[in-house]
């Protein structure tokens, strides 16, 4: 089986990587950089895993790479790239859950300790993508104009809060946001309940379903055989669904300028 190898010319700069090679004790550098990453502890199973013998078959790839990913995800989190951080963590937690797994490993309960703190981890990444989302969206949505686009706007906003709360809690930097939507919400409040009843009306919401379902086999179409296809069966198919898209667009925007919010 694999074993645990820090490699030892990189490490100042975190590069990891497993190998069935034997690897000598980590240096004064690289348990410097492990203590500054994640402290005393971090370096301590950094070299019980170090130490393992690689013929002990109960080391399996799950412990080795539990804690390689979680020093990545680490160094990633550090130099600010959130995304690179957020796979990292992420891959952490499915690696540290199946190393959790193994009992006759003695190097289980490295899965046990890592994988909570690699998903609370991801979980906060993740909720200051989806605020900063809100935020972005909230900008949007008070940049609209037309009923409609309010509708939509706001809906954004909403999902995106939503799934920031969900990660984040009722932390103060999604309370502020959901502060500013709730004030704009009410300053809107009559556009915003006459377009909602507008969009929620039985035939209307019909009407987009069946406009969704001509969309999407429109698209399927030009996927596998291009926006001009060649074969005349399909060319005379999809030239049908376009102008049954026209056509349920037209009926769409009638009812919008009757309802008026178009």
């Amino acid at each position: 089986m694999t074993r645990f190898v820090l490699a030892l010319a990189s490490l100042a700069t975190l590069t990891l990587h497993a190998a069935p090679v034997h690897a000598e004790k980590l240096t004064d550098e690289q348990r410097a950089t492990l203590r500054d990453l994640g402290g005393e502890a971090l370096v301590t199973d950094a070299e019980r895993v170090q130490a393992q013998d690689p013929k002990d078959k109960k080391i399996n790839y799950q412990e080795t790479q539990c804690l390689i990913h979680y020093i990545q995800a680490l160094k990633y989190e550090r130099s600010g790239k959130a995304s690179q951080a957020t796979g990292q963590f992420r891959s952490c937690a499915v690696m540290c859950a199946a190393a959790a797994k193994k009992s006759e490993s003695a190097l289980a309960d490295l899965g046990t300790k890592y994988a909570p703190l690699c998903q609370k981890k991801q979980r906060a990444i993740d909720g200051r993508s989806h605020l900063e989302r809100a935020q972005k969206k909230l900008v949007e949505f008070k940049a609209a104009t037309g009923l409609v686009n309010w509708y939509h706007r706001a809906a954004e906003v909403r999902g995106a809060l939503e799934q920031a709360s969900e990660k984040l809690g009722a932390s103060p930097e999604v309370q502020a946001v959901e502060a500013s939507f709730r004030a704009l919400e009410q300053e809107r409040k009559e556009g915003l309940a006459k377009v909602t009843k507008f969009m929620t009306r039985k035939d209307i919401v019909e009407l987009q379903r069946r406009r969704d379902r001509v969309q999407d086999h429109i698209r399927a179409i030009e996927k596998d055989f291009g926006v001009s296809p060649r074969a005349e069966t399909v060319r005379v198919e999809l030239e049908h669904l376009k102008s049954d898209l026209r056509s349920l667009d037209a009926k769409w925007a009638f009812e919008a300028k009757a309802a008026g919010v178009l």
